[in-house]
């Protein structure tokens, strides 16, 4: 069993924040008002994981916690300063491999996001994965991604699925 705590700070005029997804790939949040907003972000993360690993595979479990909150005073007549944010994540994934060359891959995610601009949003992410090996310099793989968003905004909310392919070579 492995456990791993981390706990940053930072200050970023970034307005996508990358935090992360179950494939690894990483999730954007835009902006709150895309392109029209200004404004300096400290942000505080604190992430914690275990992960059990057994023979053919591993289990993971995972939190996060940000909080970004707009750190100047800033005012331009015509946009909007970025309100502050808390967001909490909750995953878990699980990695098989079922074969010398297939491995399975599932997860889920819950991450809640609330605005100081009244917006509370939820979302349930699931995805799956079949890898496969080809040869030790191609592999390929099938996935399939789910997104349920839930908020109190009805602009805001969305189902989506994802269902790709992707061929991967080494060279």
């Amino acid at each position: 069993m492995a456990y791993k705590l981390s706990y940053t700070e930072d200050v970023t005029t970034d307005l996508d924040q990358d935090i992360g997804n179950l494939t690894g790939g990483g999730d954007s949040i835009p902006s709150p008002v895309e392109g029209d907003s200004t404004g300096i972000f400290l942000q505080k993360t604190f992430q914690a994981s275990a992960t059990y690993s057994y023979d053919r595979g591993s289990i993971d479990l995972g939190a996060r916690l940000d909080k970004r909150r707009n750190g100047t005073n800033l005012f331009i007549p015509g946009r909007l300063i970025n309100p502050d944010e808390d967001f909490l994540e909750l995953n878990a994934n699980w990695s098989h491999q079922l074969t010398l060359r297939h491995v399975l891959t599932m997860g889920i995610l819950k991450r809640d996001r609330d605005v100081s601009r009244g917006s509370h949003d939820k979302d349930y992410i699931f995805n799956t994965a079949l890898d496969y090996q080809i040869n030790p310099m191609l592999s390929g793989k099938f996935f399939y991604t789910s997104n349920q968003r839930n908020s109190n905004f009805r602009n805001s909310e969305y189902d989506s699925s994802i269902v790709g392919a992707s061929i991967n070579v080494l060279f």
